[in-house]
């Protein structure tokens, strides 16, 4: 059996600038059938960035306001949720690098909304929805290049 303390002793101090929240981080798309990456991009806000900063205020004082007002807080309609879902993905989009039919998707938040909203491409969605959880793809290093 290994010694704690000495695993302790050979691991290396952790530099914390390597290691910075960042406001802005990029998902690559993986195909649905194969999971292989692809040269398919989508531009993501971090949880710092300001634009997700003020979705999740505004969300909180929606919940405040309710709690002060009715005691209580009902939680939306699925189908209101979904149309929540969809327009918090679209705003937490910044851009893209996406094709369809041949040609590139110019990006704009309508587009994003367009797209999440498009059944037969649930599967951008998901991966748009679980890629802003992932801390992994918000975090860089301060050390210059």
């Amino acid at each position: 059996m290994s010694n704690p303390a000495q695993g302790a002793a050979q691991a290396s101090a952790l530099d914390l600038d390597d290691a910075i929240q960042q406001e802005i981080g990029t998902l690559v798309l993986k195909h649905p059938l194969t999971g292989a990456p692809t040269t398919s991009t989508v531009q993501l806000a971090g949880v710092i960035h300001p634009l997700r900063v003020a979705h999740y205020h505004s969300k909180q004082r929606e919940i405040q306001k309710a709690m002060q007002l009715e005691g209580s807080y009902q939680l939306p309609d699925p189908a209101d949720a979904e149309v929540d879902e969809v327009d918090y993905l679209a705003r937490s989009t910044l851009g893209w690098n996406l094709v369809a039919g041949g040609q590139p998707i110019p990006f704009s938040t309508e587009a994003a909304r367009q797209l999440y909203a498009d059944p037969r491409r649930l599967w951008v969605r998901n991966q748009v929805k679980q890629a802003l959880s992932q801390q992994e793809l918000f975090i860089g290093s301060s050390a210059p290049a």
